[in-house]
Parts: structure tokens; sequence; C-alpha cells
């Protein structure tokens, strides 16, 4: 049997902008004749079809599985198989239409996305039965000329520079998922352009340590003196709240339990009425610095967990309650027993039970002024 075949675009229009719409679907009429030349008889026939490019099938009409290189050697399912029917030999179908047994023809048949070009020599192959028993590969395959190839007039072979405009792009219609790694650079970026409610949290790599990169402008975990009185976006108050690990996993990655916790949950740092000191590890085992040895009383054991969970001792969460640093007051006697003009005096550390009068207030501190603490999750 032997195939004539004539093809046309189906131009389908459901809106008012149908004819910037280019159809998935081809519309095309065929015909089935005999050995001898003479038109197939019969009133129903059954068929397969599959876009090829030499061997390699692009599309065919079932299940979006692949043809196999001749479905006359295999037995065809109802699920793979289109019954058309059939005057005079001729048949015709919309191939493409989106149902189960006539899938969708992706405009990427006749255009290669990875080396951004047409692709050449796409055929139609049609394998044809009259009884839906075996199926005979009917010939020649039908190359498409032009009209097919209005499919890939939605996708640009190549765009001129600036030739896109904002204008021509809808909102929120270009994600990451569009742009390649390292694409747009500093020089593709106009000043003032973008702005800090266009950033993301976590989607700007700024550098690599230890294998993982700290995300966004502010990293997870930074610790910053606030004004107001309620935490902005993407920060929250530093007043020991507890969470579960799931509802912030950045900052819980960074924290963990160091100011309190267990294996679900963590605690934010809780800094209220408390000045902040920076570790002075004397062996360098949690900072990346040797020690500055400006804290005395580092290897001491004073230093408490903030939270129940959370780090004591020399380590980042733990927390040292106020002291007054051990000091002598000169005191100088007089009295009975004494004598005046320059006279010698009687030591201060004589055992008299003297006392100071008492001075100062409820704290050692130096001035201050009062904000809140938020840290960026």
């Amino acid at each position: 049997m032997s195939l004539l075949m004539a093809v046309s675009c189906l131009a389908v229009g459901q809106s008012p902008y149908a004819s910037l719409q280019i159809p998935k679907q081809i519309q095309y009429q065929g015909r089935v004749s005999t050995a001898a030349g003479g038109a197939w008889g019969g009133a129903e026939g059954y068929f397969t079809f599959a876009l090829v490019q030499g061997t390699t099938v692009l599309w065919n009409n079932w299940e979006g599985t692949a043809s196999p290189s001749d479905p006359g050697t295999v037995a065809l399912g109802a699920g793979q198989v289109l019954t058309l029917p059939v005057t005079s030999g001729t048949f015709s179908i919309r191939l493409g239409e989106g149902s189960d047994i006539n899938e969708q023809i992706p405009a990427t048949v006749f255009f290669d996305s990875t080396s951004n070009s047409i692709r050449a020599g796409v055929k139609l192959a049609v394998w044809f039965s009259p009884d839906g028993g075996s199926f005979t590969r009917l010939s020649p395959n039908v190359e498409f000329t032009s009209v097919p190839y209005a499919m890939v007039s939605g996708i640009a072979e190549t765009v001129k520079e600036r030739a896109v405009t904002t204008a021509m792009l809808a909102d929120h219609s270009v994600t990451s998922v569009q742009i390649a790694s390292n694409a747009i650079g500093n020089a593709d970026i106009g000043d003032g352009q973008v702005t800090g409610n266009k950033l993301a949290a976590g989607t700007i790599p700024l550098s690599k340590v230890d294998g993982s990169f700290m995300q966004s402008l502010v990293p997870a975990g930074t610790i910053l003196s606030f004004g107001g009185t309620a935490a902005p976006a993407g920060y929250l108050m530093c007043a020991g709240q507890s969470y579960p690990n799931a509802t912030y996993p950045a900052l819980s990655s960074v924290l963990g339990n160091a100011f309190g916790g267990d294996a679900s949950t963590f605690r934010v740092p809780d800094l209220r009425g408390r000045f902040l000191r920076g570790t002075d590890d004397p062996d360098g085992a949690g900072s990346v610095f040797a020690a500055a040895g400006r804290d005395p009383n580092v290897s001491n054991t004073d230093r408490l967990a903030m939270n129940s969970g959370g780090n004591t001792g020399n380590a980042v969460g733990s927390v040292q309650l106020d002291e007054l640093k051990s000091h002598v007051h000169n005191i100088q006697l007089g009295g009975d027993g004494f004598t005046a003009g320059g006279k010698p005096q009687r030591s201060a550390n004589h055992n008299d039970n003297a006392v100071t009068d008492v001075t100062g207030g409820s704290e050692t501190r130096p001035k201050n002024a009062y904000v809140n603490y938020i840290i960026k999750y």
C-alpha cells in the first residue's frame, strides 16, 4: 500500500488573539491505495502515526512512548491506534489534538533547542491496518515543507541586542529557571534597578565556605541592632523564642542549639537587657582567629547556657552574670588614738572594721541607649 497525502496547518481561533497563537496541531489528508494503484475500498481504517528524523522518533500519537521502528512487528493496543473513516481511500485527521491516543505535538519536534536550529528532514510515517490486526507501514514517508514549521515561529533562533524590552515581558514571566547561571553580570543591571524588595531571601550566593554557600546579601544568623518595635520581613526579634527547625531551616542550620533547643527545635538568642561580647577563644577551636587575650575569665566555668540545651563555657550562645572587678579602697582613719598636724597615722589595714560609704546604683554599666536586636533567618 502507498500513501498520497496533502498537509495543511489547522487554524484554531478561541480568543481575540488567535492570530498570534500557533496551534500545536497539524491537519492533513491522505489517501491509501492498493499495490495496483487503485483506492483502497474499505470504509474504516486503523492508523498509527509518528514524526521521525531518520531513525529517531520525535513524536507519535500514543501515550508519549517511543514508537518502535515498525509497529507492524508488535501488537498494538487500543490506546495506540486511531480509527478513522475512509472514503474512496481518502482519510483526514487532526494530528496532535491532545487526547490520550493523539498526543499534542510540541514545537521542539521541528526545532532543536540544543543546537538552536530548525530540524531538517522531519517526516511523517504512517502505519495502516484494514482490520486492526496486522499493520503495514505506508510508503513513502512524507517530508514536511513550510507549513508545520510555523509551530516554531514562537521560538526565536536569534534575538538582537535590546530587542526584548521590559514592556514585552509580563510580570513574573522570567524566573530563575529561564536564566542560565552567570548569564547576568553587573554591566547588564542599571543603577538603582534592583531594590531590596526584589531580592528573595537566599537567592544570591556571596561566598563559599567549607563547601557550602552563604546565601543572600545578609547571611542567616546575622544579628543587627534595630530601632523598631516589630521585626521587619526576613528577621526575628532576639527574645529567646523557640521555633521548629523546619520553619526557618537556614537559621536553624547556623545556630543549631547554641542558644537552646533540642533535636527538633532551636531558640533565637535572648538579648533583652544584655550587651554583646565577642568570643575570645584561647586555642582557636571555635574561631578562625587566635585568642585576643581580652577576656581574663575565658577559661572559667561561669559562662552558663542561655536556655535549656544551649551552649555553656567558652562558646557562642553562653551568657555570663554581671560582676564587679576585684579591687581595694584606701581608707584614712582618724579619731581616738590619732594625732593631727602631719604626725604618723595608723595604717589603713588596721583591723578597725572600717567601711566606705555606699555609692552607685544597682549595676555597673557604661552609658547606653535602648534598641532591639533582630536576627536574619
